[in-house]
C-alpha cells in the first residue's frame, strides 16, 4: 500500500477514498461509468512495486454480499486486490435478489454499461480488466469466472446470465460454462421481426436498447429452463430415485422425495427467522392465507402420481428445508455492503426525548438495542437480548409506526409484530411471538399484571426457546432470533419496583414516523459494528442512570402513595413523633387486617423515605409523625 499511509481495514480503504462521480477520470474516459458513484483515491497508492495514482475502488463482496476485499484500478495497468492478492468474490451493482435476474460480466465496460439499465450485474475480477482486449480470455480467467458463478448459485441465486459476442458463444470454454454452471448463455447478436443487430455493450450503446436487448434475451430462455423442469400436470422419470423396490417402485425415503421436488423445480428452505419451512413452487398461485396449505396438498398430490408413498413428507420436508436454511434479516441487510456513510445520528433525531432526558442516554440505548436485534439475527449458540427498548409517550405520538419503519414495507409482515399481548403460559402467543425478529409489546402498562412481569423480563432475555410446534410430537430448542421492543403511553407503566434493568425507557416529546433514512444502511452500518465486536450490554455506569431512568416511570403503590403525602408533608415536620410496627402503620392508614406484602410495602417505603428505624424484639420500628386533630387515636 501507500508508503505513507497504513490501511488496517478494507473499510478505511474505501474511507479514504470518497464515492463521487468522475466523468473525467481516465478509467471513466476508456470504459465509461455506471450510474453510480464510484470511489476514487486521489493519492498515489503502491501495492507491491505497483504505483497507482488516483486509482478508481471497487467493491469486493463475497456469496453472502459481505464486503471481503477491493480491486484498484488504473487504465492499462493489472487490476489488484486488498488485502489480499487472490480474489474471495465479485463486484456488483444493483439490487442482487434470488429470485431475479443477475447478469455476470468479464469485461469493465460491459459491467459499468449494464448497472445503467438497473439490471443487478456482477463482475468477474480479472487481472487484465483495464488493459486487454475484453474477449481475449486465458484458461485461468474462465476459472475465475465459473468460481463467480458457483458462489451465485450456491448462495441461492436462481437466475444467472452471461452476454457472450456471437463469434465466441460456441467456445468449448463458453459451453462449459452453460454446461457446468447453472449459467445461461446470453448471444449478443438477436434477431427478430424488425431486423438483426449486435449488442456491443460499450459505453456508446443507448442504454434502453442494451435494457431491451437483455430483457428480450432472458425472455428467450425460460423455454430452455421449463424443458429441464417436469411440469406439475407431469410425472419424473422413475429411474432417477435413488431409492427403490425391487420392482423398481420409489421406496418412502427422503432422499427420494428430494429428487421429486428437485425434477419438478420446487425449492424447499427452512426460514430461521419465522422456524417454518417455506415452499416455493414454480407457476403455482395460491393465496397467502392458504399457501402453506396448499404447497403441502400439492406435494401430496405430485407424490401420488408417481407412486412415491405419503406418510412422511412433513418429517422429510424437514430434513431438506434444514438443509437450505434462509434467513430473511441477514439476507435484507447484506443485500448491498455499507456505503461508510453513517445514517445513525439520522435515526436518532427522529427520536426528542423529553427535555429532562439525556440524548447521550438516547443514543447509548439506541445504538444497544440496534446491536442486540442484529445477534439475535446472526445468532447460532450465545445470544442472550439485555433489555427491550421501551418508547414512552402519548397516543398518536407516532411509536408503533417508528418501530415499523425499522425494515421496509415488504418485510414488515414477515418481520415485525406490533401491539403483541404475550402470555408466557400460553404456547400459541409465544410461537407467535418467536416467529418474527421485532417484536413490540403494545401498551406494556396495561398488558401485564404485576404477578407476570417476573416471568416476562425472563422471557425476554433468553438465549434459547423450548416449545413443541403443530403437528410436533416433542419439544423443539431453537435458538432466540427475537428482540422485544414496547409503547407506552402512561409515564409510571413499571407496576414492579423489585428491579426494571430490561426495560431501556426513552420518554419521548416527539418522534418523526415520516422519514426517509435507508434502513437496509443502518442495519448494514449495524452489522458493521457487531462484527468488530461492539457489545449490546450496558456498562455498570449506564445501568445506574438507567436505574434512575426507570425509578421515574414507577407506579407507586397507593400505600406508599399515602405514606409519602403524611410524612413528607410539611406538617409532618413540626409534628411530634412515635415509634411504630408497619402493621400498625397500615392499621393507621385504613387498613384493618394487613398482610405480609402490604407490611413489606410499607417497610420499604418507609425506608426509602429515610424514616428513623430500630430494631426491639427482631422487629423494626419506625420513627413515624403523630396527628392531633381531634378524635385522632394513631399516628398520622
Amino acid at each position: 500500500m501507500n508508503s505513507s499511509v497504513t490501511y488496517p481495514s478494507v473499510l478505511e480503504v474505501l474511507h479514504n477514498a470518497p464515492l463521487i462521480e468522475a466523468p473525467s477520470h481516465p478509467i471513466a474516459q476508456r470504459f465509461g461509468l455506471p450510474s453510480h458513484p464510484v470511489h476514487i483515491d486521489f493519492g498515489t497508492v503502491t501495492i507491491g512495486d505497483i504505483e497507482y495514482k488516483q486509482p478508481l475502488i471497487l467493491r469486493i463482496v463475497n456469496e453472502r454480499l459481505e464486503l471481503v476485499q477491493c480491486a484498484f484500478m488504473q487504465d492499462r495497468k493489472p487490476v489488484l486486490t486488498y488485502p489480499e492478492l487472490n480474489v474471495k468474490g465479485f463486484a456488483c451493482f444493483g439490487d442482487l435478489k434470488h429470485d431475479k435476474p443477475v447478469i455476470v460480466t468479464y469485461n469493465l465496460e460491459a459491467f459499468f454499461k449494464i448497472a445503467q439499465t438497473g439490471y443487478a450485474v456482477v463482475l468477474a475480477i480479472l487481472p487484465n480488466l483495464c488493459n486487454t482486449n475484453p474477449s481475449e480470455l486465458k484458461s485461468a480467467d474462465f476459472k475465475k469466472i465459473q468460481l463467480v458463478i458457483n458462489q451465485l448459485s450456491n448462495a441461492g441465486f436462481m437466475q444467472i446470465y452471461i452476454p457472450v459476442r456471437p463469434e465466441y458463444i460456441g467456445e468449448p470454454e463458453f459451453q462449459k460454462l452453460a454446461q457446468n454452471t447453472s449459467v445461461k448463455l446470453l448471444n449478443q447478436y438477436i434477431e427478430d421481426a424488425e431486423g438483426s443487430d449486435l449488442i456491443e455493450l460499450s459505453q456508446y450503446d443507448d442504454t434502453k436498447t442494451v435494457k431491451a436487448f437483455l430483457d428480450q434475451a432472458i425472455k428467450m430462455t425460460p423455454d430452455v429452463i421449463k424443458n429441464d423442469r417436469v411440469p406439475l400436470s407431469g410425472s419424473v422419470s422413475p429411474f432417477g430415485f435413488p431409492h427403490k423396490t425391487p420392482q423398481g417402485k420409489p421406496l418412502n425415503t427422503w432422499e427420494n422425495l428430494a429428487y421429486l421436488l428437485s425434477e419438478y423445480g420446487i425449492n424447499v428452505r427452512y426460514n430461521v427467522i419465522r422456524k417454518k419451512n417455506e415452499i416455493l413452487i414454480p407457476d403455482f398461485e395460491a393465496t397467502i392465507d392458504n399457501k402453506q396449505k396448499a404447497s403441502l396438498a400439492l406435494i401430496t398430490s405430485l407424490c401420488a402420481i408417481n407412486s412415491m408413498p405419503k406418510t412422511e413428507i412433513r418429517p422429510y420436508l424437514d430434513i431438506i428445508g434444514d438443509q437450505h436454511q434462509y434467513n430473511p434479516v441477514l439476507t435484507w441487510i447484506k443485500s448491498k455492503p455499507w456505503d461508510g456513510m453513517s445514517r445513525f445520528s439520522d435515526l436518532c433525531a427522529t427520536i426528542t426525548p423529553e427535555s429532562h432526558y439525556s440524548l447521550k442516554m438516547r443514543d447509548i440505548l439506541l445504538k444497544r438495542w440496534l446491536i442486540s436485534a442484529v445477534a439475535a439475527a446472526n445468532n447460532s449458540g450465545g445470544f442472550e437480548s439485555h433489555g427491550a427498548l421501551v418508547l414512552v409517550g402519548g397516543q398518536g405520538l407516532g411509536k408503533t409506526t417508528w418501530f415499523n419503519k425499522l425494515v421496509t414495507p415488504d418485510l414488515r409482515r414477515e418481520l415485525v409484530l406490533t401491539g403483541a399481548l404475550i402470555d408466557t403460559d400460553n404456547k400459541d402467543t409465544t410461537i407467535r411471538a418467536l416467529s418474527h425478529w421485532i417484536v413490540e409489546l403494545g401498551e406494556l402498562d396495561a398488558t401485564f399484571k404485576r404477578s407476570d412481569i417476573a416471568k416476562l423480563k425472563a422471557f425476554i432475555t433468553q438465549g434459547v426457546d423450548k416449545f413443541r410446534k403443530p403437528f410436533e410430537q416433542e419439544d423443539d430448542e431453537r435458538d432466540r432470533r427475537t428482540v422485544f421492543c414496547a409503547s407506552v403511553n402512561q409515564s409510571d407503566y413499571l407496576v414492579d419496583t423489585t428491579g426494571n434493568r430490561r426495560w431501556w425507557t426513552i420518554p419521548c416529546a416527539a418522534i418523526n414516523y415520516t422519514h426517509d433514512i435507508d434502513m437496509q444502511q443502518v442495519w448494514a452500518e449495524v452489522y458493521e459494528w457487531f462484527k468488530n465486536g461492539e457489545v449490546w450490554h450496558l456498562t455498570h455506569e449506564e445501568q445506574a442512570e438507567l436505574r434512575a431512568i426507570n425509578e421515574s416511570h414507577e407506579q407507586i403503590d397507593p400505600i406508599t402513595e399515602k405514606i409519602i403525602e403524611r410524612c413528607s408533608s410539611p406538617e409532618a415536620l413540626h409534628q411530634s413523633k412515635e415509634w411504630m410496627i408497619a402493621g400498625d402503620v397500615l392499621i393507621s392508614l385504613g387498613y384493618r387486617t394487613p398482610n405480609k406484602a402490604q407490611r413489606n410495602i410499607a417497610s420499604k417505603a418507609l425506608r426509602d423515605l429515610g424514616v428513623e428505624c430500630r430494631t426491639r424484639h427482631k422487629v423494626q420500628q419506625y420513627l413515624v409523625p403523630m396527628k392531633h386533630d381531634p378524635g385522632d387515636t394513631y399516628p398520622f
